[in-house]
């Protein structure tokens, strides 16, 4: 006859008790990040939403409580040869949890700038990008400061403003394909970052707003250059 132990299958059912739990929490996980991208597309169709994320970038520079990415920016630059970007703008709403933009990224805390990196995938690359972002100006307009470096010596600056508006766009919602009718074409609100003033820059520095004035001091020569921003922040 075997023993019985309550013990041990209180210990038993405690186990799994736990691994239930586990699960279950996993499992709620998942499916609210999965949800998340399912509701930013469903929100994204009405205006109160959009504006209320623009309300949160130009006071933050967030989206939905997270830094944004900076693969956005990586994207939106050009080469170090094309000194006029050509890519000017891109819907922030729609960079949520989409795949293009899943890059893995870090925040750092520097002594006046928090700064986004960009994680390689390859720990002998030596390359890097990243950005900070400096401030607002005006009603809607955000300033970034990116660096950059190919792995070798050189490392690059650019001073990016972008313009954060709503934007009235037509799209078809999933009902749409999982009917096959495209009769109808519904709104859409995007939240658009427009690239308005770009500036290449070939040094690294801090940067400091004060105002519509932006003080950038070179930390190889130590010169302070001034930029007066008030004719861009009425823009």
């Amino acid at each position: 006859m075997t023993n019985f132990s309550p013990s041990r299958v209180l210990k038993k059912a405690f186990l799994l008790a736990i691994t239930t739990v586990i699960f279950t929490f996993s499992q709620s996980i998942n499916a609210k990040t999965k949800m998340n991208r399912g509701d930013v597309e469903k929100k994204s169709y009405g205006k109160k939403f959009a504006n209320n994320i623009r309300e949160e970038v130009l006071k933050n520079f967030t989206l939905l409580g997270k830094p944004i990415t900076p693969a956005i920016f990586n994207w939106m630059e050009p080469q170090i040869s094309d000194l006029i970007p050509g890519i000017l703008a891109v819907d922030l709403l729609a960079s949520i949890g989409s795949n293009q933009f899943s890059d893995d990224f870090t925040s750092t805390k520097g002594e006046k700038l928090t700064w986004h990196s960009l994680k390689n995938r390859d720990e002998e690359d030596r390359s890097f990008y990243d950005y900070a972002f400096i401030g607002k100006i005006g009603q809607d307009k955000c300033i970034i400061v990116t660096r950059s470096n190919g792995g070798g010596t050189l490392t690059t600056s650019r001073l990016i403003i972008l313009k954060i508006v709503v934007d009235k766009g037509y799209d078809w919602d999933n009902s749409a394909y999982e009917k096959q009718a495209f009769d109808k074409p519904v709104p859409r609100y995007r939240v658009l970052a427009k690239q308005i003033a770009y500036l290449y820059l070939s040094f690294v520095g801090d940067f400091v707003l004060e105002g519509n004035v932006l003080k950038m001091k070179r930390k190889d020569l130590g010169k302070e250059n001034i930029i007066d921003l008030s004719k861009i922040a009425k823009a």
